[in-house]
């Protein structure tokens, strides 16, 4: 799992690693939807973003899930 989540694989080093990383991937959730909302208006163009969007913010939910799961050793290298 870390060959497809390798900034997850720096959180197990410290809380502070294990913050950082966390809040790196509600950023890129955010921005993901900021995005999504300010370009969803559109109609081929808002398709386009809405599909990456939604393919961002699923990536990042799972990136989620593996770190946590990694920092707390349920999952190994």
């Amino acid at each position: 799992m870390l060959k497809y989540f390798p900034i997850s694989a720096t959180a197990k080093k410290s809380i502070i690693n294990f913050i950082v990383v966390l809040a790196c991937y509600i950023g890129l959730i955010w921005l993901a939807s900021f995005v999504k909302a300010v370009t969803g208006w559109a109609p081929i163009i808002g398709f386009l973003i809405k599909l990456i969007a939604n393919t961002i913010r699923l990536y990042c939910v799972v990136g989620l899930v593996v770190t946590i799961f990694y920092y707390f050793g349920i999952i190994q290298e």
